[in-house]
């Protein structure tokens, strides 16, 4: 953040290009899922879902392994310039495209005239009526904003403060929530939720983690053994979540949601095995770099494009689910890469994707 260019990491660029896919995955799989609970295509969506939601963890992680090396500078002026107006001009601009889309196209907008839409979206995205997947972008502009004193504590943190702050964020922030499920336990969550750290800590503890990871890769038995609590983990979220929404007939998300204890050791398990299985650069390291670079666009764009075919009746439900998630998803994912490559060789706008 000095200004000099960052050294591109082979394992980074690997695990951003799967953040990407996997984030469109998971809309892919879950915009039909709040209905026909215990069909076969929602437990389909369920699995292919639990299996995707390494993906913003990921992505936090990765800004954090990056942003808070200890080699890397921080500058304010290229922190608030750059890095923090980049992202809030990438969400207004698209918040519009959103805006006009929904009352343009679909309708929402009624009889008003195209400059009474046009100011109808502006005041839409003033009082933050914003696409609903942009809260990551809101989220990461927070933690940049928090970035130079979190900066300080990481680049003085020895290991073990590092661990303990992990420890307290897992315990605090994803533990006590999830035991919040079980009756005899909720008091955990009570206790856990009044000492604030359920809400301050929050994804900042991602972005130390991929630090933390990152600097300190665990070996041997320890890196094994974050895998098979990973596998068990996203196994146990996706296994809990069809049981008790089948049970209460109801989309409950207490056991799917990116604080999980399973979901935080699953998108651990995948950061560390792309750290290990991706060190070198590979054949597709072309493809790669491609899509990594892409990836906020991918973000920004992959949810228009998944409008589009589901108001022409394109979706999961258009053939059977076991093949309609990973299908649709690469053809958005493609589209969605093919348009942010044309929209980053425009002048001036180009910059931001």
């Amino acid at each position: 953040m000095d200004g000099k260019k960052t050294e591109r990491i082979y394992y980074i660029e690997v695990l951003r290009a799967m953040a990407a896919f996997a984030v469109v995955a998971l809309h892919v799989a879950t915009n039909n899922w709040y209905g026909f609970i215990g069909s076969t295509d929602w437990i389909v969506f369920t699995v292919y879902g639990g299996l995707m939601k390494f993906c913003v963890p990921v992505f936090f992680m990765i800004s954090g392994a990056l942003f808070l090396e200890k080699s890397r500078h921080v500058s304010g002026k290229r922190l608030f310039c750059h890095n923090i107006l980049r992202l809030v001009i990438f969400l207004v601009l698209w918040s519009f495209v959103y805006q006009m889309y929904h009352l343009a196209v679909r309708g929402e907008g009624g009889d008003l005239s195209a400059p009474a839409m046009v100011l109808q979206a502006v005041k839409n995205i003033i009082k933050g009526d914003t696409q609903v997947h942009f809260w990551f972008l809101y989220t990461m502009i927070a933690l940049y904003l928090a970035l130079p004193p979190v900066k300080v504590f990481t680049d003085h943190a020895e290991k073990k403060h590092l661990e303990y702050f992990l420890i307290l964020w897992f315990v605090l922030r994803c533990v006590a929530p999830a035991l919040s499920g079980i009756p005899v336990l909720q008091y955990a969550y009570v206790n856990a939720a009044k000492l604030g750290v359920t809400m301050t800590g929050g994804y900042l503890g991602y972005f130390i983690l991929g630090h933390y990871l990152h600097s300190y890769p665990p070996e041997g038995i320890k890196r094994k053994a974050v895998y098979a609590l990973g596998v068990v983990g996203v196994l146990t979220s996706i296994v809990i979540t069809c049981v008790v929404c089948v049970r209460e007939n109801a989309c409950i998300e207490n056991w799917f949601g990116y604080f999980f204890p399973g979901i935080a050791f699953w998108s651990a398990a995948v950061f560390l095995f792309v750290q290990s299985a991706a060190a070198r650069p590979g054949r597709l390291s072309g493809f790669v770099k491609a899509a990594s670079g892409c990836s906020l666009g991918i973000y920004g764009v992959h949810m228009l494009v998944l409008f589009l075919l589901w108001d022409r009746g394109i979706s999961t439900f258009s053939f059977p689910g076991l093949l309609s998630v990973p299908v649709l998803s690469a053809a958005i994912f493609f589209c969605s890469m093919g348009i942010t490559f044309l929209l980053s060789k425009i002048p001036v706008v180009g910059k931001i994707f």
